[in-house]
């Protein structure tokens, strides 16, 4: 496959988002997006502008290398783990982090191309689409994230429509309510993530795609054009990113109707942007 359109904007002055792919003679032979989880601690005790931008960093400088190795994406997986691990012990290593501490994570997404066709490795909540006759929309396991995600809109939504509309405000009242459901991160009920934790290798979805004819990889502040906003259904989100120019008009066109409800009055949301990122492949 060629790389058909990749693009990833930040929601704000910092981007917690990445893409990648690697590229052999013109041909695709894997790409990925990573999507960093907005901290919710009182401060970043790490070195980067974030402490979910630290490792989403880390992710992408292992995956450049182990995503060009001839390796499953299982053991991609348990090297790159490995190797977050490590990078943790030295970053945290002399700090003091409180035993509730919410620990750097990020979502991965990523594709690969094998003999046998393309398989996909996912942990998070990144939105994976193929087409071959039709499009297909390849959904994450059902978790508890998605009750947070709802309960959080109708709560949200109560305190925008009183004028709350300060997300620090809201972020440090709703902190206690997302901690909890972070801590069930890679355990039964919850959801799979990527963290500086052995634990990240308990609950990973793997996926054998076959040989679509495209593929499309974005994360949840991208497909918000769909599920939030409702400009495309799967397959028009698939025709409207077969260009970059595409891509790119689409999320411009998506920041102006969120920078025309910044209060999230009309489409209820947590925060009125988030990072956005797309990479799409094609015969």
């Amino acid at each position: 496959m060629k790389l058909v359109s990749a693009i990833t904007l930040p929601s704000g002055m910092h981007n917690e988002d990445a893409l990648g792919f690697i590229e052999r003679d013109g041909e695709i032979t894997a790409a990925w997006v990573i999507d960093g989880v907005t901290g919710i601690n009182t401060g970043n005790i790490l070195s980067a502008h974030t402490d979910a931008i630290w490792i989403v960093e880390r992710v992408q400088k292992h995956l450049h290398e182990l995503a060009a190795s001839d390796i499953s994406l299982q053991a991609l997986l348990s090297e790159l783990v490995s190797r977050i691990l490590s990078d943790w012990r030295v970053a945290s290593q002399g700090l003091e982090i409180p035993d509730d501490h919410d620990l750097p994570a990020c979502c991965l997404l990523i594709v690969k191309k094998t003999d046998q066709g393309w398989n996909a490795l996912r942990l998070g909540d990144s939105f994976l689409l193929t087409r071959n006759s039709e499009v297909r929309h390849h959904a994450a396991p059902v978790s508890n994230l998605i009750d947070l995600e709802a309960e959080l809109q109708t709560e949200v939504r109560k305190r925008r429509d009183a004028g709350q509309l300060d997300i620090k405000v809201l972020t440090a009242e709703f902190a206690p309510l997302m901690l909890a459901n972070r801590s069930t991160r890679n355990r039964p009920g919850g959801y799979s993530i990527v963290e500086p934790h052995e634990r990240s290798l308990f609950m990973p979805q793997f996926m054998t795609l076959g040989r679509p004819h495209s593929l499309l990889l974005c994360t949840d502040g991208f497909y918000r054009c769909v599920d939030y906003y409702g400009m495309f259904d799967d397959a028009g989100l698939m025709a409207a990113c077969q260009t970059q120019q595409g891509a790119a008009e689409l999320l411009q066109t998506m920041r102006g109707l969120e920078d025309a409800d910044a209060g999230c009055q009309r489409y209820p949301r947590f925060k009125p942007r988030d990072d956005a990122t797309v990479v799409v492949l094609g015969d």
